[in-house]
């Protein structure tokens, strides 16, 4: 499927984050299209909220949008939410780089925005690891005598 017919994906957070996760997935995936709205927080709501208006809809090639935002409740959320009831937009929170790696990989085998974000949220949660609980070597109970 070409590029034009994938799901649109944009990065919201609080400066600079956005960027730096766009960034960082373009150095593993030279030629991901995706967008990075960083929002500062001295800026103007209406100027926010026109950041991301013009986002999702630069990045709407007609197939929906994927908003990543960083923090359910927060500014960047907030606004991506504002954007739900124009055509098919969804919004995942949290953001990490792996979901991000995930989203870009698999929109266009993503029937939806819906779907690509739960496809997206599974690989985040999955990315989550407490390493001192996984490389722990186990106890095993003593034998009763």
């Amino acid at each position: 499927m070409s590029e034009e017919n994938n799901i649109g994906v944009v990065v919201a957070a609080h400066a600079p984050l956005a960027t730096a996760l766009v960034s960082t997935v373009k150095t593993i995936v030279p030629n991901a299209r995706l967008s990075a709205v960083d929002l500062d927080p001295h800026q103007d709501a209406d100027g926010a909220l026109n950041l991301m208006s013009q986002a999702v809809a630069e990045a709407d090639g007609g197939h929906g949008v994927l908003v990543l935002a960083d923090l359910f409740g927060g500014t960047a959320a907030n606004l991506a939410l504002s954007q739900l009831g124009d055509g098919d937009v969804e919004v995942l929170t949290g953001a990490n780089l792996a979901m991000v790696l995930d989203a870009v990989t698999h929109r266009e085998r993503s029937a939806s925005a819906a779907d690509l974000a739960e496809r997206a949220a599974r690989a985040a949660e999955s990315s989550v690891v407490v390493a001192s609980s996984l490389l722990k070597p186990s106890i095993e109970s003593p034998q009763a005598a």
